[in-house]
């Protein structure tokens, strides 16, 4: 990150401008548990998804399905959620983090232990994708360069944890996920995406089937609706991957849009 980028993001943990924002989108600058269901897709967005394997996966070469990206954000999300949650567990629980600047009380030290976790288990070479791969196997020569965006982007946001407080990293993470992620799997939203995904299967008179793309055929584990309807709001990651491929693309999931946000 060169020196102008690096002045230009620390703008962005401006306070002020983070609580209006929020606002604006419809989050509640206190709403301190909407901000950490936000936060883990932010940072899947922000080391991993936002990355290089975009270029893994563009083009005609492309070296991961549309499918198995979506298993994978999802199984990416799930390491960070995991690792940021159990910091604030207790306090959630014991109804002491009532508002934002509450987040402040655990330290950036808790955020950076944290970060180290998740980002050991999500760029580990070692890693098994949902698709069986490994991450040197997907990454090849270029892993490396996928590990050092990761480890940059977790360290540009400890450094402003340090500066400015947890509580605005948090924030600044809630905007960020509001902003280009608030439809994906474990944010506030993903219920709505889910529902209208299976009542736009279910209206074969849905403008979005125009041009007769609606499919053919339904995979024949939509035999078990509930099953299918359980595995999306809980572990996607966990599909099969004709079905994530059919749910993400054929299926439409991908590009179910619920507004107003968020």
């Amino acid at each position: 990150m060169g020196h102008d980028q690096r002045d230009w993001f620390a703008e962005t943990f401006d306070a002020a401008l983070l609580d209006q924002t929020l606002r604006q989108a419809g989050v509640h600058p206190d709403d301190v548990v909407t901000l950490l269901r936000y936060a883990p897709l932010a940072l899947t967005h922000l080391t991993w998804r936002n990355s290089v394997i975009e270029d893994w996966h563009a083009g005609p070469d492309s070296r991961i399905s549309d499918g198995d990206m979506f298993r994978t954000n999802v199984a990416t999300t799930r390491v960070y959620a995991e690792n940021l949650w159990p910091i604030f567990a207790e306090g959630l629980a014991a109804a002491e983090l009532l508002e934002r600047h509450d987040l402040d009380e655990y330290g950036a030290e808790s955020l950076e232990e944290a970060f180290g976790f998740a980002y050991d288990e999500v760029f580990d070479p070692a890693r098994v994708l949902p698709n069986g791969m490994t991450l040197i196997d997907l990454g090849g020569d270029e892993l490396e360069a996928l590990r050092e965006h990761g480890a940059r982007q977790l360290d540009a946001l400890l450094d402003q944890a340090d500066e400015k407080g947890v509580h605005v990293v948090v924030s600044w993470l809630a905007m960020r996920a509001v902003g280009t992620c608030r439809q994906w799997w474990l944010s506030p939203r993903w219920p709505d995406v889910v529902d209208a995904f299976f009542e736009r299967l279910d209206n074969r008179d849905d403008a979005f089937w125009a041009s007769d793309r609606y499919p053919r055929t339904l995979p024949s584990q939509f035999g078990d609706r509930k099953a299918v309807r359980r595995l999306l709001l809980t572990a996607p990651d966990e599909m099969a991957a004709e079905l994530a491929e059919f749910c993400v693309m054929d299926g439409g999931l991908g590009f179910v849009r619920i507004d107003p946000a968020p």
